[in-house]
């Protein structure tokens, strides 16, 4: 009888330890299958000021880009969010539920220096080659405070130049062909 008590233990044992396997491979594909959506406020930050930053925990339905994501609450966020300056500073940012949905993550951070600053998770969590499909590292272009991106023209006042320069150009035309011509 004693045989067969160790044969059943063992049988238990493989059991036990194959079911904790399959768990542990299930709630790593689960964790691994994350997208992350992150963004600031303002979109342009400057030196100094101080940027509200915004990360929403999404399951994806495919793993093929573009497909759609549902959004993934969470009850706590088990990830280290960083941001890495441009002189390769790592500075951890604390991230709190977002009171109003239950899968967004906020924090506050100021940068401290002019250039390509990248934030996101922690790459020690994301494995290497990151992903990017995933959205869980983002880069952004850090400017002094008084500096502009870029020169955005709005089209009303492209608009607004060309209906006057066109008609103006014309008449002028007009007039110095009538002057020339007889």
């Amino acid at each position: 009888m004693g045989g067969w008590l160790k044969r059943r233990a063992w049988v238990l044992a493989i059991v036990s330890v194959s079911v904790v396997g399959i768990s542990l491979v299930t709630s790593a594909r689960v964790w691994s299958a994350v997208a992350y959506q992150i963004s600031t406020d303002p979109r342009e930050p400057r030196v100094g000021q101080e940027v509200a930053i915004r990360i929403g925990t999404y399951l994806p339905d495919s793993a093929s880009p573009g497909g759609e994501a549902e959004p993934l609450p969470l009850d706590d966020f088990p990830w280290t969010f960083v941001a890495d300056s441009p002189t390769g500073d790592r500075f951890v940012i604390p991230l709190t539920r977002s009171g109003e949905l239950t899968h967004e993550w906020v924090g506050t951070f100021v940068f401290t220096e002019v250039g390509r600053w990248e934030i996101g998770l922690d790459p020690r969590h994301l494995g290497t080659p990151i992903d990017p499909r995933l959205g869980a590292r983002r880069e952004i272009l850090i400017l002094e405070a008084n500096d502009r991106a870029s020169f955005e023209v709005p089209i009303i006042l492209l608009v607004s130049a060309l209906a006057i320069l066109v008609p103006t150009a014309t008449v002028g035309w007009m007039l110095l062909r009538r002057r020339f011509v007889r």
